[in-house]
């Protein structure tokens, strides 16, 4: 796994996009957070108050769905597009260090982006946005976000032979997930409103309940764990279920991803 992972992330930094990407999204929430804070400081109002957490959450949960399963996706259909699958194979590294190594790396550089928004983040602190609890709760839930996004990406690379095949098939892949589990959960809390939502609750089951247990491998339930204060989606116990649950997801894929890798040949 170490080879492979040194492997990756020398050739991340010597090529254009691994410097371009964090650059592009660095320059984007710079931008987002001037335009929505600059009008309230021109008119000597407190912007930051409410907008700044808002900005940072959506601007970052929005490029970490669209850029960590495309850097998943490269990993493997990245090498057989460029006809160096053959060697790595041939190479002394096992398929699974070469499954854990590419993970690892493109995990890293998900990180990455991750920690530019952190002082804008941090900067919340001081202007009555974020609050510490709910700071943590967003870093390590945007970590495991992306670690389950690069193992879809991942999982997906092992069925395409060109990069743009499966980079569009893994960010179609959690657009899917995303619209489903949120239609999922419009569509029970609905329904479960009636007789059916009675005998549930007669049960010990509430309609909160379960439109949260839908909601935790939404994608974007973090900015709904960040922002609202609503009981469906409040309290530290709904953060740590959804961790778990994008654990436990990532994870899943991880281990089928290197099960895949372990069955390719070219």
């Amino acid at each position: 796994m170490i080879p492979v992972l040194r492997m990756e992330l020398r050739a991340l930094l010597r090529e254009r996009r691994g410097w371009a990407v964090p650059t592009a999204f660095a320059a984007v929430l710079a931008f987002g957070v001037l335009m929505f804070v600059l009008p309230g400081l021109l008119v000597g109002e407190a912007a930051l108050d409410g907008f700044l957490p808002g900005v940072v959450a959506i601007v970052q949960g929005g490029t970490l769905m669209v850029a960590a399963p495309i850097v998943g996706a490269a990993t493997i259909a990245g090498e057989r597009e460029r006809g160096t699958w053959a060697a790595l194979l041939a190479s002394p590294a096992s398929r699974l260090g070469l499954a854990a190594g590419k993970l690892a790396a493109a995990w890293l550089y998900v990180l990455l982006l991750v920690g530019i928004s952190l002082p804008y983040a941090v900067l919340s602190l001081d202007t009555g946005g974020f609050d510490g609890g709910s700071l943590f709760g967003f870093l390590v839930e945007q970590a495991l976000l992306g670690f389950a996004l690069v193992a879809t990406g991942l999982l997906v690379s092992t069925a395409f032979a060109r990069t743009w095949t499966a980079a569009v098939a893994a960010v179609g892949l959690v657009g899917a997930v995303a619209v489903f589990t949120g239609l999922a959960a419009v569509v029970v809390g609905t329904f479960t409103s009636g007789n059916l939502g009675a005998e549930l609750d007669a049960a010990g089951l509430s309609t909160a309940w379960l439109v949260r247990g839908i909601l935790l491998f939404n994608p974007g339930y973090g900015f709904a764990l960040l922002l609202s204060s609503d009981p469906v989606t409040g309290g530290p116990l709904a953060w740590w279920l959804h961790w778990l649950a994008l654990l436990g997801v990532g994870a899943a894929l991880s281990v089928l991803a290197a099960w895949r890798v372990a069955r390719l040949r070219e």
